[in-house]
């Protein structure tokens, strides 16, 4: 049976789009099959081209869908907030646009997949309304997680979601509801995130880290040897921006493959020297068991020292 995914973008994201479906792909198993949609902002046709072209690494059914604007005029995008977009919303959306779905996987753009997705897309989300990772930035999260009165917030980037239960429960109604009233108390620091966790509360199956591994240095020293199903770039530190990132490559290889070598190499070389100066001297903050580390790293010595 195949596994139906879900990403929602616009033209700026389309070649990180293009890039973690080329990582699926590239990983999966010899029986993985794939019914990919695409929750389309605006990508333009030289971009939707060159996502179909990657069925030369697999095959896979592709289906763009643009949402009525019936169902998309009455997302919050307040002024202030410069990085919000309707394509954030679009997660509320999926179980609407494909009601006869009994599960869907949604997966943010700012990722790459390292293995099959058979074990995370198989899991039993029993009756509950999805399955996720714990945020592992509790700290970061802190004023969502007050404000929400979640215990255990999850990361919104990788979504198991139960489609049938959103459908009989009217679920994206709840959200559209709970976003406005969550505004206007003040009360949404990562907006859709928030809300997700706000409505979901407890009644989530939560699943090992390793499917939505956040690469921004808020995880256990430890983990930078750990071998993640998915990683997520969902920090400030990414890996076609300035900066180092330890897991840039399994966004790396996949960009080389899909066709983007000049700017391969680019940021290969850039990596390599900051790589370089990293191991000579870093400064740099990690959390462990929620609590804040200066981590420092001198000639490849590592050393972890609390901060108040």
């Amino acid at each position: 049976m195949a596994m139906e995914i879900f990403f929602a973008s616009d033209e700026g994201y389309a070649k990180h789009l293009l890039v973690a479906i080329s990582s699926i792909l590239l990983n999966a198993d010899k029986d993985d099959e794939f019914n990919i949609y695409i929750l389309d902002g605006g990508i333009k046709k030289e971009n939707r081209d060159k996502i179909l072209s990657l069925k030369k690494f697999k095959n896979f059914n592709l289906e763009f869908i643009s949402p009525d604007a019936s169902l998309t005029d009455g997302f919050l995008i307040p002024k202030e907030i410069k990085h919000l977009t309707k394509q954030t919303y679009y997660r509320y959306l999926i179980p609407v646009l494909k009601p006869n779905l009994k599960k869907a996987l949604y997966l943010d753009c700012d990722l790459a997949v390292n293995g099959s997705l058979k074990e995370l897309y198989n899991t039993d989300l029993k009756d509950k309304y999805c399955a996720a990772v714990k945020e592992t930035n509790q700290i970061c999260c802190a004023k969502g997680i007050q404000d929400t009165g979640v215990k255990n917030y999850f990361n919104a980037g990788v979504l198991l979601i139960n489609a049938e239960k959103w459908v009989k429960e009217n679920i994206f109604e709840t959200l559209i509801k709970n976003t406005e009233r969550l505004y206007k108390e003040n009360k949404l620091s990562f907006f859709d995130q928030d809300v997700l966790n706000y409505t979901f509360r407890e009644n989530v199956i939560f699943i090992d880290h390793k499917f939505n591994f956040t690469s921004n240095g808020c995880l256990d020293i430890s983990d930078i040897n750990a071998k993640p199903v998915i990683v997520h770039f969902c920090g400030g530190t990414k890996p076609w921006k300035q900066g180092y990132d330890f897991f840039a490559d399994s966004y790396l290889k996949p960009l080389y493959l899909a066709g983007y070598k000049n700017e391969y190499y680019k940021i290969k070389l850039y990596h390599l020297f900051i790589k370089f100066l990293h191991r000579i001297f870093l400064v740099k903050n990690k959390y462990k068991n929620y609590k804040k580390y200066k981590l420092i790293q001198i000639l490849g010595f590592r050393f972890l020292i609390k901060t108040k």
